[in-house]
């Protein structure tokens, strides 16, 4: 089942964080640049950050520009 299909039905404010780098190369990238465009266009009332990093880092370092982006986000809830 492809996610994608139920992208519409998502009815609440949605913040996707992006890492722009692979684990190990630019290959290996969990969301492309290509599916999170997609996400921010197709998920009513989604935004993005992309960050500087691989998804390893981006969830488990300690991160200010993270935190601020998340705490933005609930802030204007």
């Amino acid at each position: 089942m492809e996610a994608d299909r139920f992208y519409e039905r998502v009815s609440c404010e949605t913040l996707i964080l992006r890492a722009k780098h692979g684990l190990l190369s630019d290959r290996d990238i969990v969301m492309p640049d290509e599916v999170v465009e997609r996400m921010v266009r197709e998920i009513p009332r989604a935004s993005r950050v992309d960050f500087e990093t691989n998804h390893f880092i981006l969830v488990f370092d300690p991160i200010p520009e993270r935190d601020r982006a998340i705490l933005d986000f609930l802030a204007a809830q």
